[in-house]
C-alpha cells in the first residue's frame, strides 16, 4: 500500500494561498489598493495574507475572492498546485 503523503504545514498552507492571491491579482492587473477596496479588506491585511504572514479565514477569502472576480475554488487550486 503506497504511503500518504504528509498535509502541508500551516506556514506551507498560508504561504501556497498568498502566493496564489498574488498570481490572481497581477494576472487581472489590479493594485492591492484596488482589490482592497472592492473586496472591503484592509490593504495591509491584504499585503500580509499575499506574503502569507496572516492566515486567511474561509470569510475574508471569499469577501477577496469577490473583489478579484473569480471563486475561492480557483484560488484554493492554484494554492494546492504550489504545496
Amino acid at each position: 500500500m503506497p504511503k500518504r503523503k504528509s498535509a502541508p504545514s500551516r506556514e506551507a498552507t498560508g504561504i501556497a494561498l498568498g502566493k496564489a492571491i498574488r498570481d490572481t491579482r497581477m494576472r487581472a492587473g489590479l493594485t492591492i489598493a484596488e482589490v482592497a477596496r472592492a473586496s472591503g479588506i484592509d490593504q495591509r491585511h491584504l499585503s500580509n495574507f499575499e506574503r502569507g504572514e496572516r492566515k486567511i479565514s474561509v470569510y475574508f477569502l471569499f469577501r477577496l475572492t469577490h473583489g478579484l472576480g473569480v471563486s475561492a475554488s480557483n484560488i484554493v487550486q492554484q494554492a494546492e498546485a504550489h504545496l
